[in-house]
């Protein structure tokens, strides 16, 4: 009864699976369905082709009855005299479990010797049929009752595991058979590599790993560069020339910190979910400065089916943040984080422009900040997925004229849907807006000093409207 409940619970499972998920849940399905199957069946089975056992008594037949032979055994009622030695004889009639040979041999001589387990003991009430798939059906009714129970007691989408897979982070996505994760290609180069030549690790130049491929270039000195290229089918090694020199190195000491897992998973985790998938890590060192180091090491990844998304991460596991180019309060928050690393409150007046944008054609967003302090101007950017450029430092001639604590994100929503109204934008161009805060003289020398909202719609086909930071609408 057991095996035939989790029989039951097996087949139910799989063909719930099977039915709510689709896709390649089916596979599981049938592995499931097909497991529950056989310990139903195969229990069926191997009652049927046991054989009667214990010790052989001499028996007359006087009447045999048989089901078709099935793998070497079948019921078979079988009545006559039994003759156990040292005991009386005694009539039996019974169904039993016997082998071909043990049939030939009562048919052929009428007598024969038969096991004890096969003759029943004396007096037991005579069978007249065989009975064994009426004793196989309360088996059969609780695997049936356990399947249904299981398809349809649990909850709506309990068998739904679609939602599940799709919530994976990227990094541990399904790949083809000439595919790996990125982050186990980053994994397996650095373990090639010091197996193979251990002291080159103190000499890297790049490390690239693709969804079928992966690339280690170490420096060689002069301007010579060796590239360790890993595949599924092995590895090949290659010189080529490099304009690239000691100052681009790195070791993978600098990478102790660094898991290339844990930061696709975080990086993916901030995406929409048609752009989670890796397609590209690339780590090296880059021309510009991060938080003041000079040529720092980063990590760079490409995501999305048209890589057309990056992000980066530094060697310590530090990710940029991303934010949508429509999440207004998604940037607001970035600029202020961006204020905070440099020292200045969110309720102090030393800003002269916010701008607010998108990257290029990407979802990703995008800000501009300018603020004074010291009578010295700062101007800073930052695109999502990648961390602030420096400060680009000059003379101010600007009065410092508004605070953050002045923005407020919901306004700034208000306007840009506003605007998206006034100049009949499709919603599908909604994050294409570049809106600006700053003092209206610096838009236009013909207005005063107040400062305003600029919501700018040209790049989809419309044009500027002017809000008061309240959310009031301007005349241009």
């Amino acid at each position: 009864m057991v095996r035939a409940a989790i029989g039951g619970v097996c087949v139910g499972g799989g063909v719930a699976v099977g039915a709510y998920s689709g896709g390649w849940f089916l596979l599981v399905a049938v592995i499931a369905s097909l497991f529950g199957i056989g310990l139903v069946v195969g229990d069926y089975f191997r009652s049927l082709s046991a054989v009667s056992d214990g010790e052989l008594v001499p028996v007359e037949v006087d009447l045999l009855d048989r089901s078709p032979t099935l793998m070497g055994s079948s019921p078979t009622l079988v009545a006559g005299t039994a003759s156990p030695e040292g005991d009386v004889p005694f009539r039996f009639q019974a169904s039993a479990k016997l082998s071909d040979a043990q049939v030939a041999e009562v048919v052929r001589e009428g007598r024969g010797a038969l096991p004890a387990q096969a003759l029943g003991t004396p007096g037991s009430a005579p069978v007249t049929e065989h009975r064994t798939p009426r004793l196989r059906a309360p088996a059969a009714l609780v695997a049936a009752g356990a399947m249904w129970t299981t398809i349809l007691l649990p909850p709506s989408g309990f068998w739904d595991l679609r939602e599940v897979a799709t919530s994976l982070p990227a990094a541990v996505s399904s790949v083809g058979s000439d595919e790996r994760p990125l982050w186990q290609w980053y994994d397996d180069a650095l373990a090639h590599v010091r197996a193979e030549a251990p002291d080159l690790l103190n000499s890297i130049l790049e490390i690239t790993a693709n969804e079928s491929y992966v690339e280690l270039k170490v420096y060689l000195g002069g301007d010579r560069t060796r590239v360790y290229e890993g595949r599924t089918r092995g590895w090949e090694v290659r010189e080529e020339a490099t304009s690239l020199r000691t100052r681009d190195t790195f070791t993978s000491a600098d990478l102790h910190d660094f898991s290339a897992r844990d930061v696709l998973s975080r990086q993916a985790a901030q995406l929409p979910e048609e752009k989670r998938q890796p397609g590209r890590l690339e780590i090296s060192r880059d021309s510009e400065d991060i938080f003041g180091v000079t040529h720092p090491l980063v990590a760079e990844v490409w995501f999305g089916d048209s890589s057309d998304t990056r992000m980066y991460a530094l060697p310590d596991g530090t990710v940029a943040p991303w934010w949508r180019a429509d999440d207004l309060a998604g940037a607001l928050e970035q600029v202020g984080a961006a204020l905070t690393a440099r020292g200045v409150a969110a309720d102090a007046a030393v800003l002269n422009s916010i701008t607010l944008g998108r990257s290029g054609s990407s979802l990703s967003g995008s800000f501009g900040l300018e603020y004074s302090r010291d009578g010295t101007h700062h101007r800073t950017v930052a695109t999502a997925g990648r961390f602030t450029s420096p400060n680009d430092s000059s003379r101010s001639s600007d009065t410092p004229s508004f605070r953050l604590a002045d923005v407020d994100p919901t306004s700034l929503t208000r306007v840009r849907d506003d605007a998206m109204t006034r100049y009949g934008i499709d919603p599908v161009d909604r994050a294409t807006a570049e809106i600006s805060i700053t003092n209206w003289r610096r838009i236009d020398s013909d207005h005063g000093e107040e400062i305003v909202i600029e919501v700018d719609y040209s790049r989809a086909h419309g044009d500027s409207a002017f809000y008061t930071l309240s959310g009031q609408p301007l005349s241009g």
